[in-house]
């Protein structure tokens, strides 16, 4: 018997998207599901931590949130860590650095 044959599997696509093979067995999972679990499992280790430096940290993203305008808090720290940027990298534009450190931010208050 050659090893590369396989026997045909039916398989059936489920309403969540998993895929199950006649025995029941999974088979494939959505990616989408791989996404939500690795964002629980981050919002899971936040709530476990509970420290001076994490209730710190939480209010700074929580007041990051509330605004990104021009002369906000955001604001603030984006020109600030923009700043330092391009104080440190040569060749590099104050709208590329802006840019970096917008992206910084974002992924900093995500959650």
């Amino acid at each position: 018997m050659d090893a590369c044959k396989s026997t045909k599997v039916e398989w059936e696509q489920q309403e969540n998207g998993w895929v199950r093979d006649e025995k029941g067995f999974i088979v494939a999972v959505p990616v989408e599901w791989f996404r939500k679990s690795q964002d629980q499992m981050i919002k899971n280790e936040i709530e476990l931590v509970n420290t001076p430096l994490t209730t710190a940290v939480s209010v700074i993203m929580q007041e990051m949130k509330k605004d990104k305008s021009e002369g906000s808090y955001y604001y603030s720290w984006q020109a600030n860590i923009a700043m330092a940027i391009v104080d440190n990298i040569e060749g590099v534009s104050h709208e590329d650095a802006n840019k970096a450190a917008k992206e910084f931010l974002d992924l900093f208050i995500r959650y």
